[in-house]
């Protein structure tokens, strides 16, 4: 009866582990993360979307204005990394002319 009542309970415990993880993929693929984002699946939305991300010109304003899509996880980690890879560009140009004025005074 012992072993009988010990599977019960660790059947139980697992289906409950289950029910929970489903749960919370679904809300999170339903909710998000609380941030409402217009959502960029496709087309010509989407291109626009990347434009800005690869071409908008990078400034105070713009990189606190920028908006990522979301993916189960967070944020779509390709957007994130080609956006971070422009802000390092452009801080290495600002770093570089900074330089150059450091030179001549």
């Amino acid at each position: 009866m012992g072993n009988l009542a010990t599977m019960y309970w660790f059947f139980s415990i697992a289906v409950a582990a289950i029910a929970g993880a489903l749960l919370m993929v679904t809300m999170s693929a339903i909710f998000g993360r609380g941030e409402e984002l217009p959502p960029v699946s496709a087309g010509l939305a989407k291109q626009r979307h990347w434009d800005y991300i690869h071409n908008s010109e990078i400034t105070s304003q713009s990189i606190g204005d920028v908006a990522f899509s979301q993916s189960l996880r967070g944020y779509t980690p390709a957007e994130v990394d080609a956006y971070l890879e422009r802000v390092a560009q452009r801080v290495s140009q600002l770093e570089e002319e900074l330089g150059k004025y450091k030179e001549v005074s």
